[in-house]
């Protein structure tokens, strides 16, 4: 994978969501238990995927009852407790995600690259947990334009 550039999607909340939550939303005990041990053995290999420097993406297989979606920042969360940075886990949200659908000219914020902005309320690299709290989300932008939030100026110095 490496040397061909593949980009590893590890869907680590897959595996941590049905262990966490499926038995609160009737995932049978055995599925419970075997996934236990499918969690510890794929959270290996992403750590050696990790040093080996394969490059990774996010991902979810989300759309159920106790993985929808919105919960995407997970994602990040479970890959910083695997041993990536806040940084690193961005990036895979971002530059990497945009390059494992094709869009290799999206995802960072350069000139030339289409880049779309999220705005929270805290600090991702410090707590990547921040991601999680809708309520954190201020503004959100897409090719540039305000199309969620308020662009109302705020009393502290803002930087992005």
């Amino acid at each position: 994978m490496k040397e061909a550039g593949t980009l590893l999607v590890p869907t680590i909340s897959v595996l941590y969501l049905y262990v966490h939550k499926g038995p609160d939303v009737g995932v049978p005990v055995w599925v419970v238990e075997k996934f236990k041990g499918d969690l510890d053995a794929h959270i290996e290999s992403v750590k050696l995927a990790l040093e080996t420097g394969i490059p990774v993406s996010v991902g979810s297989d989300s759309g159920h009852s106790f993985n929808p979606q919105s919960v995407i920042a997970v994602e990040l969360e479970l890959m910083v407790k695997t041993g990536f940075t806040p940084m690193q886990a961005l990036v895979a949200a971002t530059a990497n995600g945009a390059r494992a659908i094709g869009l290799d000219n999206a995802g960072e914020l350069v000139s030339g690259k289409l880049g779309d902005v999220l705005v929270v309320n805290g600090q991702p690299l410090d707590d990547i947990r921040v991601l999680q709290d809708c309520g954190r989300l201020e503004r959100v932008y897409q090719g540039g334009r305000l199309v969620a939030g308020s662009a109302a100026p705020r009393d502290e110095l803002e930087t992005i």
